[in-house]
């Protein structure tokens, strides 16, 4: 895409603005630049400029909504990715406290065979050595 002398003279404009700013010997060379640019600027090329920025606007504001739909989607996903597995998670939690709690009551139901409760009561009455 070529240049029109519009765009050319609104370019440097701003880069003279912003220089005056941040580069103030940068500023002479842009001037020269804009004194040497063609100075005739059809109604014309001001409409189709205009244009051109009006569609890029146009664009932006789509990719822009477009961007937001995706970020919504994904955080949707990631959202329901989480909770799945922290259902997984909880589960496999829950089935290993299970299984200790089937290993615990053996080794009571173990315990209980083979002691007796006289010998229970016999350790809880003798003296203990401090």
């Amino acid at each position: 895409m070529q240049s029109t002398a519009f765009e050319k003279k609104t370019d440097l404009t701003s880069a003279i603005n912003i220089a005056k700013r941040k580069m103030p010997q940068l500023v002479g060379k842009l001037k020269d630049k804009l004194e040497n640019v063609d100075l005739t600027v059809s109604h014309t090329a001001v409409k189709e400029a205009k244009e051109a920025h009006l569609e890029s606007k146009t664009l932006k504001s789509e990719l822009h909504d477009l961007a937001i739909r995706r970020l919504s989607r994904s955080r949707e996903s990631s959202t329901e990715r989480v909770i799945s597995l922290m259902s997984l998670w909880a589960k496999e939690e829950e089935s290993a406290a299970s299984d200790q709690l089937m290993i615990l009551k053996d080794i009571v139901k173990t315990l209980e065979k083979t002691i007796k409760i006289g010998e229970i009561r016999a350790f809880h009455s003798s003296p203990r050595v401090p």
